[in-house]
């Protein structure tokens, strides 16, 4: 009998299970969608074991972050990641607008998973992308749920609008000097001081970066950041908060979902009074029109060194007719030298124009007078800081007099309007005595603003009078000419004759100097 050898054929390989993810997000913390979250978890937990055709990756997730944009989300990227790394070979998400509202970012992903032969289940709206004709239907589904992101967005805005309208709104953020407590700005005593030490600084004539390095040297620590830098100090200074107000919308979302600072594109809320103030609403507003003054001198110095060609342009000027000097070269036996001449004696020699100065001379008379401030400086910058200080002061006190009297006169009127409504007295009394108020009442006000005026030009000439004494106290000795200084220091050169000139500082210092012919 044949022996027969039985040959069995290779068994077919088992079919490998889908490897399936799910993908879940809530866009906020709130207790409602936290038990969304856990639902949705459940859910694809459940269905995990009910299919056992599946191999369960796992579960991604983002919670409490918005799905505008796929950039801030974590779990979608690694999702995204793992598909790439070819872990994965279905996800399942609740709808599109769960994985993205966004219509090009949820394109952009649906294709790059369709290369990668991936495929993306959405249960709302029942659709597998690998089974789909075209992207038609994708597109739609997606402009839709970006539309509905947006209708939650302005939905979001005008709710905010109201609660901050009927007062119901909360602060999320608390300013250095504030603590939060409830959703409610509650001062911090410490740091407070130190907010009000910060606008008395200015107010006095330091600015913004001699404050930084004062605090950083004490020791206080910013709420953010390792030490305070003057942009920090500017922040401060500028913060309507301080004055108990509130300005809403200061920054806003485009409808890209980019976020950008607010230059009036769209409705800003302002509140006035929302909290308790650390800052009086008249420090504020002074601080405020100190801050506008100092920008607009930078503005102005920083045109005039990029506009005119030389650091003398529009500083110097002829004493008899108070017309500008114009520069000139003159030549004389094959030389030449830069000379400044009055623009009215170019005109004629009849002119009362003074007759030209060499550009060197005024530069060395500058160097000069750095000397003899830096040598004197105890006589000249430190007791005219303390005449300014105290004049600052007596200022300060006629000041507040003045509002004193205002708020007196201010109150008559009012018992004055209140006794004519009783019949107390006649319409022609009043009319006399309202007048009579009113007049004195508008010659305080006009004394105010003198006064205010005053105070300001003190502070300005403060703050020069300290910049000027922390360059001339650094050194003992100027040997050269520093265009720089003279660009920074000196508003006007007047030229008295041509041996002598008078340098018109920017701290109000007017000093004469003899000039070498």
């Amino acid at each position: 009998m044949k022996k027969v050898t039985k040959i069995e054929g290779n068994k077919p390989n088992k079919r490998r299970k889908n490897r399936v993810a799910a993908y879940i997000r809530v866009s906020t913390a709130m207790d409602a969608q936290t038990e969304s979250f856990d639902a949705q978890e459940r859910h694809y937990q459940e269905l995990f074991k009910q299919r056992r055709d599946w191999e369960p990756v796992g579960i991604y997730a983002d919670k409490g972050i918005s799905g505008t944009s796929m950039q801030n989300r974590q779990g979608i990227q690694s999702l995204l990641d793992d598909c790439r790394n070819g872990k994965i070979d279905l996800v399942l998400t609740k709808s599109i607008s769960r994985f993205a509202r966004n219509l090009t970012e949820c394109l952009e992903a649906v294709r790059e998973l369709s290369t990668l032969d991936i495929a993306i289940h959405f249960d709302k709206e029942n659709l597998n992308t690998q089974q789909m004709d075209g992207e038609l239907l994708l597109s739609m589904l997606s402009a839709l749920a970006e539309s509905e992101s947006k209708s939650i967005s302005d939905n979001s805005k005008w709710s905010f609008k109201k609660r901050v309208e009927n007062g119901t709104f909360r602060h999320s953020v608390a300013p250095f000097g504030y603590d939060l407590k409830d959703g409610k700005l509650i001062i911090n005593e410490e740091k407070a001081n130190i907010v009000r030490n910060i606008f008395n600084w200015y107010l006095s004539g330091d600015g913004a970066y001699v404050i930084a390095g004062r605090l950083n040297k004490i020791g206080i620590e910013p709420d953010k950041g390792r030490e305070w830098q003057d942009n920090s100090v500017l922040y401060i200074l500028k913060n309507e908060r301080y004055m108990g107000d509130a300005l809403f919308q200061k920054t806003y979302t485009d409808e890209n979902y980019q976020r950008h600072k607010n230059n009036y594109d769209v409705e800003m809320i302002y509140i006035e009074e929302s909290h308790e103030n650390i800052i009086s609403r008249e420090v504020f507003n002074q601080v405020q029109t100190l801050l506008d003054e100092r920008k607009e001198r930078m503005c102005n110095r920083d045109t005039t060194v990029y506009t005119n060609r030389y650091p003398l342009t529009s500083r110097i000027q002829c004493q008899n007719c108070n017309v500008s000097f114009k520069r000139r070269t003159h030549y004389t036996n094959d030389q030449s030298y830069i000379a400044w001449t009055c623009s009215n004696h170019l005109m004629g020699t009849e002119s009362r124009g003074i007759k030209f100065i060499k550009e060197l001379h005024p530069e060395e008379a500058f160097v000069t007078l750095l000397n003899k401030l830096a040598f004197g400086r105890k006589e000249i910058i430190e007791d005219t800081i303390k005449k300014l200080e105290m004049s600052d002061s007596e200022a300060n006190k006629s000041q507040k007099d003045l509002e004193m009297g205002l708020k007196e006169i201010q109150d008559k009127l009012h018992t004055l309007s209140k006794l004519l409504n009783s019949k107390t007295i006649d319409i022609t009394f009043y009319h006399k005595e309202e007048a009579s108020l009113q007049q004195e009442k508008k010659k305080l006000l006009a004394q105010l603003r003198r006064t205010e005026t005053k105070e300001h030009q003190y502070c300005y000439q403060l703050q020069a009078l300290k910049e000027l004494y922390e360059v001339v106290n650094r050194r003992e000795y100027f040997d050269c000419y520093d265009a720089t200084l003279l660009e920074q220091f000196v508003e006007k050169i007047h030229v008295m004759s041509r041996d002598s000139v008078v340098f018109e500082l920017t701290c109000g210092l007017r000093l004469r100097e003899k000039v070498r012919i």
